[in-house]
């Protein structure tokens, strides 16, 4: 496939491309005013990530260890003023992004104008009107152990005007001549569970957002988040466990169990009847899904799993962690 090259790097390595989607129809975002209407969606969904591949979120900030009689420098993760390993709901809502960009249209022939602007915000969509995020996440604060990883920097990949890059689960780039360095991983087989506050979507727009949390029952597949993408890092299984819907004036209305599947269905297939492209739609999904299949399969056999706890920090009054 055609590809640009910013920098001298193997492209059959690390990644799938999948087509950009042209001809979206333009959504105006919800009024704030509205957002307890009947038709429209706002509340609080849980969810549940198992990390399938070890991963890093890290900081930028760097620190001196010793490890077997070694001063090192060890690229960190996150931390919070009380020193707690922090995973940022910026970053969380920023890989759900990307992949509502990848399974949704883009309008008027750009990439700054269609469903990811209309449910995050944009400052650089026009029309939107520096329309602000109707999607925030709860931090993560990790409890367990961290451990330590030789990476190397991933080289930014620019398609050309009618492909994006999703990083693979079973593809790795090489190496070649770059330089590796340490980083703090969390370890595979840990559970994070977080919160996602969602206000005033239409059932379009909550359907695309299912889909690309891969939790559809039809349409499973794992993300990749953080650090060393490119090398077999970041992946994750993503699980709603639960959705609490506000009504307003009317109360609350509480999804679970198959009451929770129905809805996943119900708003997917919405999306899917919305798009003007839905065969496109459906073969990125096909790559997302078969890049994945192994670990769903495994994921899906073995059942629960033992974890390193990971939670959105609750106490009996309030969600401590910040909404972004």
């Amino acid at each position: 496939m055609p590809y640009q090259n910013r920098r001298n790097f193997n492209t059959t390595k690390g990644y799938e491309l999948v087509r950009i989607l042209r001809g979206g129809q333009n959504i105006a975002p919800t009024n704030h005013i509205e957002i307890y209407k009947t038709n429209l969606y706002t509340g609080i969904i849980s969810l549940k990530a198992q990390v399938v591949q070890r991963f890093s979120v890290t900081s930028g900030f760097w620190k001196d260890m010793q490890i077997s009689g070694k001063r090192v420098h060890v690229m960190t993760i996150y931390r919070d003023g009380q020193g707690r390993v922090v995973i940022p709901g910026s970053s969380i809502k920023g890989m759900l992004r990307h992949y509502v960009r990848v399974l949704s249209e883009r309008t008027d022939g750009d990439d700054d104008s269609g469903m990811p602007e209309v449910i995050f915000g944009s400052t650089q969509t026009p029309r939107l009107k520096s329309f602000r995020s109707r999607v925030r996440s709860t931090d993560v604060i990790y409890e367990g152990n961290l451990k330590g990883l030789k990476i190397f920097q991933q080289y930014a990949g620019y398609p050309r005007d009618n492909f994006y890059k999703v990083y693979s689960l079973t593809k790795k780039e090489e190496k070649g001549s770059r330089h590796e360095f340490l980083v703090e991983i969390i370890p595979k087989g840990s559970i994070l569970e977080f919160v996602l506050s969602v206000e005033g979507l239409k059932g379009i727009e909550l359907g695309v957002l299912f889909l690309a949390m891969g939790v559809h029952p039809n349409y499973r597949f794992c993300l990749k988040f953080g650090r060393g993408k490119n090398i077999g890092m970041g992946g994750l299984l993503m699980e709603v466990t639960r959705f609490e819907r506000d009504k307003g004036l009317l109360g609350k209305e509480v999804y679970e169990g198959a009451k929770l599947d129905e809805l996943i269905k119900k708003a997917a297939s919405e999306y899917l009847n919305f798009v003007r492209n839905r065969a496109g739609v459906e073969s990125n999904l096909k790559v997302l899904m078969e890049d994945s299949q192994k670990i769903v399969k495994g994921a899906s056999s073995n059942g629960s799993v033992s974890y390193t706890h990971l939670r959105a920090h609750e106490t009996s009054l309030h969600l401590v962690c910040r909404l972004l």
